[in-house]
């Protein structure tokens, strides 16, 4: 037997070990976000087991030293109806935490479904670079 074997590690260790990996990961995507030249996010809802309404986020860009960058940012748990307004308010709130840079922002990719949509067919998501939701 390894002497690392014999290492025993409470779950408040392991947890906390966790939870530090988790936050220096987060914090590379907040940094390697902050270094892009342009961006898209796609944007997915669906449901899981449970029936708990989810949003995908899907960030693809380019550093000026023209890196690709494809990351999987985050799943955000959606309380209440999936409409159109509700996914923007959280899109927005996950953007602002992960400190995006609006203006860099060139596209949002969504499946097009009814709760992405606006009135007139109009979506959301393209009013994001304003900060609001316009009156469709």
């Amino acid at each position: 037997m390894s002497l690392f074997e014999t290492i025993s590690l409470s779950s408040r260790t392991v947890m906390r070990h966790i939870e530090k990996i988790s936050a220096d990961a987060k914090n590379q995507i907040i940094y390697t976000c902050s270094e892009l030249q342009y961006f898209y996010v796609a944007v997915d809802e669906s449901k899981d087991l449970s029936d708990t309404a989810q949003l995908a986020v899907f960030v693809q860009g380019m550093t000026s030293s023209f890196h690709i960058f494809e990351e999987f940012i985050q799943l955000i748990s959606m309380k209440g109806a999936m409409i159109g307004a509700i996914i923007f308010e959280a899109l927005l709130k996950m953007m602002t935490e992960m400190k995006f840079d609006f203006l860099k922002l060139i596209g949002i990719t969504t499946d097009a479904a009814s709760a992405m949509v606006g009135k007139r067919g109009i979506s959301y998501a393209t009013t994001i670079r304003y900060g609001k939701p316009m009156n469709l």
